[in-house]
C-alpha cells in the first residue's frame, strides 16, 4: 500500500508527464514521467527534493562558468600565447556560441514540462529585440539619444585619459605612463607596421561590433538567464500556486485556464484521500522549481520586455563583465592597482548599462534602452582605439607632430569658417532630414486624407486589377496567333487596345486621387515628410543592392582570374571589402541623384499647402 509521500509525488509528476503540462493519473508509469524525474520508493520525498536541489543549482554554475569564459579566454590566448587580437575574436565567438548551445540544451528539457511555443530556443529573445527594433524605426529619439550618449561617452572618456598623463602636477599619482612596451609583449605592436586599411577595419570592427556582442552577452543573455534559473524570486508565486488544495473539486474544474504560457499543476488530483499540507507544498514546489525554472514575469501583453530582476544578479552580471577586464588592463598597463581600480569602475559601468537597458522597458518605453547602451558601449571602445592609436604611434604623421585626425579637423575648420553659409545650410538641412518630422495635421483633416486614399485603394483593388487581367488575357491572344494576322488576330489587336486605353483611364484616376489627397494635407505636413523619407530610403537600399551585386561579379571575376593564385586568403578578402566599398559609394551617390530627381515631382505633387497657401493669399492681397 503506498504511502501518502509516495501518492503525492506521483501525483505531481503523472500530471507533469502528460503533453499538456497537466493530467491526472493514480498509477503513474515511469514511461509517463519525464527524465529528470526517476520515484525511488524507498526513500520517499526527500530523495526527489534533493535531487532538485541539485538541479536547481546547475543553470546558475553552468552560467557563471560561461560568464567567467571570456577571462579564461583572455588568461589562455591573451596572457599565455600572448596574442590579444586572437583572444577578442575567440571570445566573441564564445559569446555567440555559448548561449546557443545553452539555450538549445536549456530548452530541450523544459521541452519535455510545457507545450508552449515559449519552449523553443530563441522565441523571447526574438521578441524582444522586434520590440527595440520597433522602438527604434518608431520615430527619432533613439537616434538622437544614442548619438548624443556616444559623444558624451567619447568626450568625458578622452579628458579623462588626457588628465591621466604625466604632463599634470596635480595628477602624477594616477599617471599612466607609457605602455608602448606591454603593447609590443601581447602582440599589439604589430599594429603599428600592418596596412593602415588593416588598422582602420580591426578599429571599426572594435568600435561597432564588439559593443553589439557584449551588450547582447552580459546585459541580455546573462541577466535574463541568471534570473531564470534564480529561485528566490520566483518561490512567493511557486507556493501560492501549490497552496493546500481541497481534493474534493471536480477534475473539470482543476483543468488550467491560463493557456499552456504558465505550468499550471493542481497538487493532490490523483488522489481523493490526500490533502497537502504547508510544509510538504513548500517541498513539492522547490522540486518543481528545479525542474523547470520559470522564466522572468513578462506581461502577457509585451512578453518581450525584461521586466523585473533581482539587484543581485544586476551585481553578478556587472562583477562578471569586469572580470575579464582586470587581466587585459593589468597585462597592458603592468599594474595591479590600475587593474583592480578598473574593475571597480568597469563594475560600476555595467551597472549602470544595465539600469539602462531594463528602465526603457514595458509598453510604454518609445526608445531602445539596448541601442543606448550600444553607443555607451561605443564611446568607451572609441576612447580605447584612440589611446592604443597614440600609444602606438599610429595616427602620427611622419616628420610633423600633429595626428591625422587634428589635421583633418583643422582642415574642417577652416572649410567652415570661409564659406559659413553654406556650412549652415548643410547642418541645418541635416538636422531637418534627420529629424524633421512635418507639421501636425488636424483630425478633420486627416480623415479625409485617409478616406481618399481608401477609395484609391477600392479603384485599385477592384477596377484597375481588372483592367489588367482583361488585358493580359487579350494579349496573350493576340500575340499567340500565326505569322499572318487574320479577322480574329485584328479583332484581339482592337480589343487590347481598347483595354489598355481603359487602363491608362483608371491610372489618371488613382492619380488625380492620390493628388488630392496630398493637396488636402500639404507640402509641409508629416505625411510629406513620411513619403519624402520613404522614396529617400527607397532610394538607398536600391543603391545597396545595385552595390551588392557589383561586388558579386567582381568577387567571381576575382576568384576566376588568374591573378588570384597568387593572392593569400586575408589579401583576396581584403580586396573584396575594399571593393564593396568603392562599389557602395558609387552606388549610394547614384541612389542620391536617382531621389533628388524625384523630389520636384513628389513636391509638386502636393500641391500648395496651408504655409504656401498663406503666403500666396498674402502675396494675391
Amino acid at each position: 500500500m503506498p504511502s501518502e509521500e509516495e501518492g503525492v509525488v506521483r501525483s505531481v509528476t503523472a500530471s507533469l508527464g502528460t503533453p499538456a503540462g497537466l493530467g491526472v493519473s493514480s498509477q503513474p508509469t515511469q514511461e509517463d514521467m519525464p527524465p529528470a524525474i526517476v520515484p525511488i520508493r524507498s526513500s520517499g520525498l526527500s530523495t526527489y527534493l534533493c535531487l532538485g536541489q541539485l538541479l536547481s543549482r546547475r543553470p546558475t554554475l553552468e552560467l557563471v562558468l560561461i560568464g567567467l569564459t571570456p577571462a579564461l579566454t583572455v588568461i589562455a590566448f591573451g596572457l599565455l600565447l600572448r596574442n590579444m587580437i586572437l583572444a577578442m575574436f575567440i571570445m566573441h565567438a564564445i559569446m555567440l556560441l555559448g548561449p546557443t548551445v545553452y539555450l538549445i540544451g536549456n530548452t530541450s528539457i523544459r521541452a519535455g514540462l510545457r507545450n508552449s511555443s515559449e519552449s523553443t530556443p530563441f522565441h523571447w529573445y526574438r521578441l524582444y529585440f522586434s520590440s527595440e527594433m520597433a522602438n527604434t524605426s518608431n520615430g527619432s529619439g533613439t537616434v538622437f539619444l544614442s548619438l548624443l550618449s556616444f559623444l558624451v561617452t567619447t568626450l568625458c572618456g578622452s579628458l579623462i585619459y588626457l588628465m591621466l598623463q604625466c604632463s599634470g602636477r596635480w595628477w602624477q599619482i594616477l599617471c599612466i605612463g607609457s605602455y608602448e612596451s606591454q603593447l609590443d609583449i601581447f602582440g599589439l605592436g604589430g599594429l603599428r607596421h600592418a596596412p593602415l586599411l588593416l588598422d582602420v577595419l580591426l578599429a571599426l570592427y572594435f568600435i561597432i561590433v564588439n559593443p553589439l556582442i557584449e551588450e547582447f552577452f552580459w546585459r541580455i543573455f546573462l541577466v535574463k538567464e541568471l534570473s531564470d534559473s534564480s529561485q528566490n524570486s520566483h518561490m512567493g508565486r511557486l507556493q501560492q500556486e501549490f497552496s493546500p488544495v481541497p481534493t474534493s473539486e471536480p477534475q473539470d474544474k482543476m483543468a488550467p485556464t491560463g493557456g499552456d504560457a504558465e505550468l499550471d499543476i493542481e497538487v493532490g488530483a490523483a488522489r481523493s484521500d490526500v490533502f497537502m499540507d504547508e510544509e510538504t507544498a513548500r517541498s513539492v514546489s522547490s522540486m518543481v522549481a528545479s525542474i523547470s525554472p520559470p522564466s522572468p514575469a513578462v506581461s502577457v501583453s509585451n512578453s518581450s520586455r525584461l521586466v523585473s530582476y533581482s539587484e543581485t544578479v544586476n551585481w553578478v552580471g556587472s562583477a562578471l563583465y569586469g572580470s575579464y577586464h582586470i587581466l587585459v588592463v593589468w597585462a597592458l598597463l603592468n599594474s595591479l592597482p590600475y587593474a583592480i581600480l578598473a574593475f571597480i569602475l568597469l563594475v560600476l559601468v555595467g551597472r549602470l548599462l544595465i539600469f539602462i537597458i531594463q528602465s526603457e522597458q514595458g509598453p510604454n518605453a518609445t526608445i531602445s534602452g539596448f541601442c543606448l547602451a550600444t553607443a555607451v558601449h561605443s564611446g568607451l571602445d572609441t576612447v580605447v582605439v584612440f589611446a592604443l592609436a597614440a600609444a602606438l604611434r599610429i595616427v602620427e604623421v611622419k616628420g610633423d607632430n600633429t595626428s591625422v585626425v587634428s589635421a583633418a579637423a583643422n582642415a574642417g575648420f577652416k572649410f567652415i569658417k570661409k564659406h559659413y553659409i553654406v556650412s549652415s545650410m548643410y547642418i541645418i538641412g541635416l538636422i531637418v532630414a534627420v529629424f524633421g518630422t512635418g507639421f501636425h495635421v488636424d483630425p478633420i483633416t486627416a480623415a479625409r486624407y485617409h478616406k481618399t486614399l481608401d477609395h484609391v485603394d477600392l479603384v485599385q483593388g477592384r477596377q484597375y486589377r481588372t483592367v489588367v487581367q482583361k488585358l493580359d488575357r487579350a494579349e496573350r491572344d493576340y500575340y499567340n496567333s500565326w505569322f499572318s494576322c487574320n479577322d480574329e488576330c485584328q479583332a484581339n489587336y482592337r480589343k487590347v487596345e481598347d483595354l489598355r486605353d481603359q487602363k491608362a483611364v483608371v491610372e489618371s484616376k488613382i492619380y488625380d486621387l492620390q493628388l488630392d489627397a496630398r493637396k488636402t494635407v500639404g507640402l509641409w505636413s508629416s505625411y510629406a515628410a513620411q513619403d519624402m523619407r520613404k522614396d529617400f530610403w527607397d532610394s538607398w537600399n536600391a543603391g545597396k543592392d545595385m552595390a551588392s551585386h557589383w561586388t558579386l561579379w567582381d568577387t567571381l571575376f576575382m576568384a576566376a582570374g588568374g591573378d588570384s593564385r597568387d593572392q593569400t586568403l586575408m589579401s583576396m578578402i581584403l580586396q573584396t571589402i575594399f571593393q564593396y566599398i568603392m562599389n557602395l559609394t558609387v552606388g549610394l551617390i547614384a541612389a542620391i541623384g536617382a531621389f533628388l530627381t524625384t523630389v520636384p515631382q513628389v513636391i509638386a505633387s502636393y500641391g500648395p499647402g496651408f504655409i504656401e497657401g498663406t503666403l500666396s493669399r498674402k502675396s494675391s492681397r
